[in-house]
């Protein structure tokens, strides 16, 4: 048996696109997918128009119009931001919560066919940090 994936039914609200708010240092946001990518800037502006984004997909569509505006330590800073909006969403919905548990330990990919960071992308070989992220909240869950 392969891992559990985001697309596999009732496992698709691991995703990022999934419809579940999350509070975030005192700020509500859509999805986890808008917070992540307003947590990118410094520039008001630029978080208004990801935060304000009908959808998921254009919250990141426009946060990357805007890379060269991003957080100089983005990159140092961009996992373990994840980790804590990720547990905050785990945290804050118990529906999330229930099918982490169940998910016991097996392990947990973001498959797309397109990301190798986050997800296991189409050759399977992705770091797959995501699905790891979602591996250690279950554990702070559990405890």
């Amino acid at each position: 048996m392969g891992p559990i994936t985001f697309s596999d039914g009732k496992y698709y609200l691991f995703s990022n696109f999934s419809a579940h708010e999350v509070e975030y240092e005192g700020k509500k946001y859509k999805t986890s997918e808008h917070c992540y990518q307003c947590q990118k800037f410094n520039d008001k502006s630029i978080i208004n128009k990801v935060m304000n984004t009908a959808s998921p997909y254009l919250a990141r569509k426009i946060a990357h119009q805007y890379v060269e505006d991003q957080k100089a330590n983005w990159g140092e800073i961009k996992f373990e931001v994840m980790y804590k909006i990720i547990l905050a969403k785990a945290e804050q919905h118990e529906d999330v919560r229930r099918i982490l548990l169940e998910s016991d330990n097996e392990d947990i990919a973001d498959v797309t066919s397109f990301d190798y960071l986050w997800g296991i992308g189409e050759n399977k070989k992705g770091r797959n940090e995501l699905g790891k992220i979602w591996m250690r909240v279950r554990q702070v869950i559990i405890k």
